[in-house]
């Protein structure tokens, strides 16, 4: 498409229209008040456009749309994320990713209880996003992606009552680049709780400041297929309760201060091939055979080399 120009506020008129669809077009200006009291929509696709302004109307609203999807990520939305977001308890997926939203994550966020899809990811985020007790609430939630912002704290043990999430992405969070690790994000221990999530089939937490070990508990993952746990601070040995995730096709745990060998991860009589498998095994500290590991990687996460 080719669309240009403004959203109309008599948009909002049409009280019959259940689908609002111009994604991927050059619409600019500010999405209309109105589009958020109609009172038969709920898909709202707005996303690859140059909409600026805020992403949810402020202030009170008499008849809130009973929206379902609305994604207005690609944007150049600003401002904050408003308690006015609690209007729309029925929304399955919000994507705001890609836009320059700044902010804490409002508590009024609790009340999006059906949400099953959350994007947040790539804006200017801020404040400790998973200690909130709110995520209790929201335990229909599938994915989480949540990377490329500015947020911190530590991990609630509270998020093991996720147990439908399938998805949980904080990728080069607070940071752009090897050199500047450990300069934030997220901090304190992995929960053992973490082994409750057992939908689990992406669990991706690079760049952040996480310390201690890595709980046996990510051994009862069994769906897990990718799991990034590079540029931390983690220390010990990779639990072997880890040889049981038969699926498991990418491990990254290059940039930490682990020990001991990794060729547990690779019996011979398996013949498991690795897609990836990443360690700082340049190193005395961490072991892995050739053939089991398919990067080696330096003491500080950098200049691997396939092996």
């Amino acid at each position: 498409n080719g669309l240009t120009g403004t959203i109309p506020s008599e948009l909002g008129k049409m009280q019959s229209l259940q689908n609002i669809n111009i994604q991927g077009n050059s619409i600019s200006g500010t999405i209309p008040r109105e589009l958020f009291e109609m009172q038969t929509l709920r898909y709202l696709y707005l996303d690859g456009n140059d909409l600026e302004g805020d992403v949810f109307p402020r202030g009170v609203l008499g008849n809130p749309a009973p929206l379902l999807y609305m994604d207005v990520s690609s944007n150049q939305l600003t401002g904050e994320i408003p308690d006015s977001i609690s209007y729309f308890s029925n929304l399955f997926l919000l994507n705001v990713i890609d836009n320059q939203l700044q902010g804490t994550i409002p508590s009024g966020i609790d009340r999006l209880s059906s949400m099953q899809l959350l994007g947040l990811q790539s804006n200017q985020l801020t404040g400790p996003v998973l200690e909130y007790p709110f995520w209790t609430n929201m335990t229909n939630l599938q994915f989480l992606v949540i990377g490329q912002n500015f947020f911190s704290g530590t991990i609630a043990t509270e998020i093991g009552l996720l147990t439908n999430l399938n998805s949980l992405t904080a990728l080069n969070n607070n940071v752009t680049k090897a050199s500047d690790a450990f300069a934030g994000g997220f901090q304190g221990t992995l929960p053992t709780e973490v082994g409750l999530m057992t939908g689990l089939t992406d669990l991706s937490l690079t760049y952040q400041s996480l310390t201690g070990t890595l709980p046996t508990e990510l051994g009862s993952l069994f769906l897990l297929r990718n799991l990034r746990l590079d540029f931390n601070r983690f220390t010990g040995t990779v639990p072997s309760e880890m040889e049981n995730l038969f699926i498991l096709d990418n491990f990254v745990v290059r940039g930490n201060e682990l020990t001991g060998s990794l060729d547990g991860l690779c019996p011979e009589e398996s013949g498991r091939k690795w897609s990836l498998l990443a360690a700082d095994c340049q190193t005395d500290e961490i072991t892995c055979s050739p053939g089991c590991c398919t990067d080696c990687c330096q003491s500080d996460g950098t200049r691997c080399e396939a092996i």
